[in-house]
């Protein structure tokens, strides 16, 4: 239970994700990517949430990827 809890930084929530603590920043601006707490000025994302997002972004063998990829493309 602690660990889906764990509260992580920006930075470390990046490096869980495989991407940039920048990207995490423009997603939030745009309204995108994981949900994310506002603590005191604070940013941090909930491990059960990048665990979930992540599983959201599974693309199955034989789907397309259209979709997908656009999304992507938005996103930068």
């Amino acid at each position: 239970m602690i660990a889906e809890n764990w509260l992580m930084k920006t930075r470390e929530a990046a490096e869980f994700l495989g991407t940039h603590p920048v990207t995490l920043r423009v997603w939030r601006s745009k309204g995108q990517g994981p949900p994310f707490i506002r603590l005191e000025g604070h940013v941090r994302y909930q491990m059960s949430d990048l665990e979930k997002y992540l599983r959201s972004r599974k693309i199955s063998p034989g789907t397309s990827e259209k979709t997908e990829k656009g999304s992507e493309e938005e996103a930068k």
